[in-house]
């Protein structure tokens, strides 16, 4: 947790320019394929979304949660 306090702090002090040095960075990785989205392996739909919220809530969920939305 420190270390996540010295990162915020440190891009606290930069100001914006180094968010978009940050987010360049991000996006030459994202190109080369070098970064890998972490997904919950598990559907929900807007019938399920409570069990997604729960997931994300009590920390189950591995990753970002993806609810379908179907017509």
């Amino acid at each position: 947790m420190m270390k996540t306090l010295r990162r915020w702090a440190e891009c606290r002090r930069r100001g914006r320019p180094h968010h978009g040095e940050i987010l360049r960075e991000a996006a030459a990785l994202a190109d080369a394929g070098a970064l890998k989205p972490i997904v919950d392996p598990r559907r929900f739909t807007l019938r399920t979304v409570t069990d997604a919220h729960e997931a994300v809530e009590n920390g189950t969920a591995a990753g970002k949660v993806v609810i379908d939305i179907v017509d």
